[in-house]
């Protein structure tokens, strides 16, 4: 996320705003951990453009 966001421009401050999550908590998604809810990490997602980059439902393999 960290890289999309450079990529983009963003600052953590603009990119957190605009989520509507504290820029610790972004700082903590971009690290990596774990604790991070799932909705924050769709809020991002949606902030930077790449919520159609997430698979929501697991391709079935037979």
């Amino acid at each position: 996320m960290k890289l999309a966001r450079l990529r983009r421009k963003l600052t953590m401050d603009q990119v957190s705003e605009r989520a509507g999550i504290s820029r610790p908590t972004l700082s903590s998604l971009e690290k990596g951990n774990p604790a991070v809810s799932l909705g924050i990490v769709l809020q991002v997602l949606l902030v930077l453009g790449l919520e159609k980059d997430f698979c929501f439902w697991p391709t079935m393999m037979y």
